[in-house]
């Protein structure tokens, strides 16, 4: 954990994981329906 003494540091850095994470995996689902519903 080297940003254990910057909790502020951390905080921010996983929230933008989690937000990248999540968005990715919105996009991917969305094309994937898109796909399905277009065949």
């Amino acid at each position: 954990m080297i940003g254990f003494y910057r909790p502020d540091g951390m905080i921010v850095e996983v929230a933008l994981r989690l937000l990248y994470f999540v968005f990715v995996r919105l996009v991917s689902w969305l094309v994937l329906l898109g796909r399905s519903s277009a065949a």
